[in-house]
């Protein structure tokens, strides 16, 4: 009997899919109103050499310019009301065989809790590319790119520019 359940958990685990609480239904209307953002990045010493990482922290911020977008220098400047911390993360996974990367670009925002009324700072919207026996700097700047012109994509979208 206990073999029997092992293999269920197993067959499950092996065919489970994601659930739909790990993408968000209606993400892309949070990026409404949105005026301005302070952009924070997160790549770990090692994980890019700096002009890589330097070249792809330009391009993001130009692109949210050249839309309209004002870029914060500090995140003190930013209303929590309309404006909201992009934060970009990259990191680099070096396996035995192959090196593995993730990109995550999150939106955080002010925002009330419909359940307990309290505002809380969440992520909103988010965008990730994993990649799997990549040359790291190539995949940095390709997911770069396209994560941040999804965003803008939908902050075009729903802001009707």
């Amino acid at each position: 009997m206990r073999s029997f359940r092992f293999l269920l958990v197993a067959a499950l685990l092996a065919f489970a899919r994601p659930a739909a609480a790990q993408s968000i239904v209606g993400q892309d209307s949070t990026l409404a109103g949105l005026k301005r953002v302070y952009v924070k990045f997160d790549i770990p010493d090692g994980s890019l050499d700096a002009r890589a990482s330097a070249a792809m922290q330009d391009a993001l911020v130009l692109e949210l310019r050249k839309v309209g977008i004002k870029v914060a220098k500090t995140a003190e400047e930013l209303d929590p009301a309309q404006d909201g911390v992009m934060l970009v993360q990259f990191s680099r996974i070096a396996r035995a065989m192959s090196n593995d990367a993730v990109f995550r670009l999150d939106v955080r925002q002010s925002a009330r809790l419909t359940r307990t009324g309290r505002p809380s700072f969440m992520v909103t919207w988010f965008h990730e590319a994993n990649g799997r026996n990549v040359d790291v700097t190539a995949f940095a700047s390709t997911a770069a790119k396209q994560g941040t012109d999804e965003f803008i994509s939908k902050w075009l979208d729903v802001n009707g520019r």
